[in-house]
């Protein structure tokens, strides 16, 4: 495999005027059109669509119909966070089906279903707002406590699912 880097290619701090002076007939352009993908690498400082060769560059992709990748920094400790959201669904779920199972025991049986449903739906609403709300945020301590607790609202709904499946 081979890549074409555009920023290593042409030189930068020189007039390349002659080099873009027909930008369908540039060094870019004529790499692109042999090739299968592109790559974009972009930076948290500004986009790169702002910079007008760049979104040219993304024009021309798109336009020869190539398959476009953006590059991205890993996310950090994913797997550590998917196992803690795991976790505390878990936990959750669990602790909510059991609760909701000894409500039924207390009330002899007598209890209304529906209103189960409801706090479930109201439980659904909330867990899909606390997570939006996490991930609107700039990352810190308060994104994770709301992910977390729209973690355990999950559980609760997951908990309330499996009592509505497994009594009714």
């Amino acid at each position: 495999r081979h890549a074409y880097c555009c920023m290593l290619s042409n030189p930068q701090n020189l007039d390349i005027g002659d080099l873009i002076s027909s930008p369908r007939d540039s060094p870019f352009a004529k790499a692109l059109q042999q090739s299968t993908h592109m790559l974009v690498v972009s930076t948290h400082k500004c986009s790169i669509y702002s910079r007008v060769w760049c979104a040219y560059e993304a024009f021309l992709a798109c336009s020869h119909s190539k398959v476009i990748f953006t590059a991205s920094a890993p996310v950090p400790k994913l797997t550590r966070n998917v196992l803690a959201v795991l976790t505390a669904e878990s936990i959750s779920a669990l602790a909510c089906f059991v609760w909701s199972l000894q409500f039924e025991v207390m009330s002899w049986g007598t209890y209304d279903h529906a209103a189960i449903d409801v706090i479930r739906r109201v439980v659904s609403v909330g867990a899909f707002a606390l997570m939006f709300v996490s991930v609107s945020i700039e990352p810190s301590l308060a994104a994770h406590l709301l992910a977390g607790a729209a973690s355990v609202f999950s559980g609760v709904f997951l908990g309330l699912q499996i009592h509505l499946t497994v009594v009714m």
